[in-house]
This record gives C-alpha cells, structure tokens and sequence, in this order.
C-alpha cells in the first residue's frame, strides 16, 4: 500500500480520509473510450458513440497510507468496416472493480446490424476488448495519484516532522516534571527520616542520666530536620504551582496500597467483554456503493486484568474472538441491488502482540459474487477499523 497524504485537518493522515473522484473517472473513461480505434486483419474498427460511464472512485487514507478503490460500468456503440462492408453493435463493461486489473475482465458485444460476408469475432474479442480494458487499465493507474502524488506527500512528510517534534517537545517537559516530581519526594523522604531520627534520640536521652549532655546534638538534629522539612514544604508549594504534584497512590492502586508497592490485582474480564463487544458493535464501513456493518460479535473467549507493584501499573489480556458481518450493495437510488455476509475471527489477542499484527481473518459466507465482493471489501476497508476498536480498547484497558 502506497505511502498518502490527508487534510490539514488529518494531524499525521492517522485518521481514516476519503476523498471522491468519482466525476474524474466518467470524464476519463468517456474520453479513452470514444478514442478508442484498432485493426484487424484488414477490417477497421472504432468507438463511434460513449452511452454512459457509471460508478464510483475515491482515494482513501489511513495511517499515513493510500487506498485507491473505485467500481465502473460504461456502455458503447461501435462499428467495424472494410471497403465493401459496414457492421454496427455494443459494447459493454460490468461492474469492474480495482481487484479485476490483473484479470481480462469481461467486455461484453452485441452486433445490431451484422454486414453480409464480414465476420468481426476475432477483431471484438482480441484487439477490440483489449483496447477497451487498456483504457480502464488507464485509469486504475492515474487514481491513486490524483490526490496530489509526490507534491502532497512531501507536505504531509514535513506536517508529520513538525507534529513528532512538537509531541517529543511534549514528552521533554513530561519527563522534566517525573524528575522534578521525585526530587521533590526524595527531599520529603530524607526531612521524615531526619524528623523520626530526632524524636528517637530525644526520647532516648530522656530514658537516660546523660540527657542533659545530649540535649545540644538533639537540639542540633531538631535544627536539621526543620530546615531539610522547611525546604521540602517549600519546594512542594513551588512544584503544585506549576501543575507537578504527585499523588499518593499511582493510578490503578487501591487506597490502601500506598505508592503502589504491594501487589495488587483486579480482575477486569467482565468489563472487557462488554468494552470490546461495545467498540465493535460501532464498526460501520462505508464502501463504494454500499455499507458494511459487525452485526453480532458471536464469541469472545479469554480474560483480562490490572496489576500493581512497586509503582508500576502493568495490564494481562488474552482473548480469541468470533464475529458476523452483513453488507449491502445500492444503486445511484438508494436501492439495495445486492446483499452478503461472512465472519471475522481473530485468533489471538494479547498484550504480547503488535496491534498492527494481530491476525484477523475475513470470510464470506459463500463464493457468490455479492458475498466474494463485500468480503474484499471488508478486508481492504474494514479490518483497519476492527484493528483501531483494538487499540481503543487496549488504550482505555491500560488506564483502568
């Protein structure tokens, strides 16, 4: 998949972008079409009238990648001639898709006034047709650069540099306000022992005949730990101002579990299922000419859960997953030409793998064309937004 630029609205082209160029595929193929002239065996042949050019095509961007898809049917009239002869017909292409340019994909012809003793079959079905594909052949390779090509890729590139060095900008001072954060801990650390240290000293030189004696290092301790506990009080009012103060318990620990020291776990397998059944339930897929949609999420089998220990927050899932989708296919009308449907299983799912790896497999419920078509489609367009719900799910999973 070629490398594509979005919007100035699209910060990194990360999110999913379409744009139509739907008007420049008919004036294209008109134009090739009514161009269209070959020879054959000492008979001529041309493209005398285009009837229509019908379809839909757009560039769509994801991730910082281009998919160029489109669909298209176009009707003709032809004629093919000698000196002595003159025959007239129709050509037709159906429903070729993006996927069909590696295929002879079907040109259709009807003669509607044959001419005596001239015989045009080898012309139609060779030189004829193959001019007729060579123009949508055409086409399928200009589309993915009619958003721009090289000049827009080289502006979204330097975008992308300039939004990495505003979020490593981000992540410095992030950093810079950890340490700010843990010096100021320390500082409290170090004026509690001091303070602990004095009080024990003190209430052993009570115990004693000497204190009197001790009494002006204990002074001294006191002195010590009121000045190490003054600058932290300090320090800690100057931190809170800038918006650096750290909490008492890290995030995901209990009350109880000061620092997030001890080892806490909390099983949250129940709460996944329901996420992930939520974040999949809302896919919807708009394809060309139609929509496609998760329609039940048949099984979801594994577990999930959040742990605590030594300040660190860490996350376990591992899941398998089952799940039905069901598409349509409608006319320029709205009218629903043809339906399908199939499975997306997703063997496995765990916090070991890559997210942009997870395997995810898409079938069709049969090998009929409506099915076979929208199972494509679901693979092209739709597994990039099952694998986005996954990451959804693992980002809100890892502030549980």
């Amino acid at each position: 998949m070629a490398e594509g630029a979005g919007s100035v609205w699209n910060p990194g082209s990360w999110h999913w972008e379409s744009k139509t160029y739907t008007q420049a595929m008919k004036g294209m193929v008109a134009d090739g079409l009514a161009a269209v002239a070959v020879s054959h065996d000492g008979i001529d042949a041309r493209v005398t009238k285009v009837k229509s050019v019908t379809g839909d095509a757009e560039i769509n961007i994801r991730k910082g990648k281009k998919l160029a898809v489109f669909e298209v049917a176009a009707k003709a009239e032809y004629e093919a001639w000698t000196g002595e002869a003159l025959e007239k017909g129709t050509l037709e292409i159906v429903e070729v898709y993006q996927d069909d340019m590696d295929e002879d994909f079907d040109v259709r012809f009807a003669v509607t006034h044959p001419a005596d003793g001239l015989n045009t079959r080898a012309l139609r079905v060779g030189p004829l047709a193959e001019a007729v594909r060579a123009v949508i052949r055409h086409f399928a390779n200009k589309l993915p650069d009619m958003d721009g090509g090289e000049a827009a890729l080289a502006e979204a590139k330097e975008r992308r540099a300039a939004e990495r060095a505003i979020a490593e900008a981000a992540e410095a001072a992030a950093r810079a306000r950890a340490a700010e954060v843990a010096r100021l801990q320390k500082l409290e650390a170090d004026a509690l022992a001091e303070t602990v240290a004095h009080r024990m000293a003190l209430a052993e030189a009570k115990k004693t005949k000497e204190a009197e004696d001790a009494a002006p290092e204990v002074a001294a301790s006191a002195a010590r730990a009121a000045g190490l506990a003054a600058d932290a009080s300090a320090a800690a009012s100057a931190a809170t101002g800038a918006g650096a103060a750290a909490e008492a318990a890290p995030e995901g620990a209990s009350v109880w579990n000061k620092g997030g020291y001890h080892w806490e776990e909390r099983d949250l397998t129940v709460w996944a299922k329901e996420r992930l059944t939520a974040l999949l339930m809302d896919v919807e897929i708009d394809v060309p000419g139609g929509l496609l949609t998760i329609a039940e999420v048949k099984e979801i089998k594994g577990d999930a859960s959040s742990s605590m220990r030594k300040g660190a927050h860490i996350v376990f899932y591992e899941f398998k997953m089952k799940l039905a989708w069901e598409g349509e296919i409608v006319d320029g009308e709205g009218g629903v030409k043809a339906t399908g449907d199939g499975e997306v299983e997703i063997e496995k799912f765990d916090q070991e793998d890559d997210l942009d790896h997870v395997k995810i497999t898409v079938k069709a419920a049969s090998d009929k064309r409506a099915d076979a078509g929208l199972g494509r489609q679901m693979k092209m367009i739709g597994e990039p937004l099952i694998r986005e719900a996954l990451k959804t799910f693992v980002g809100e999973l890892r502030v549980r």
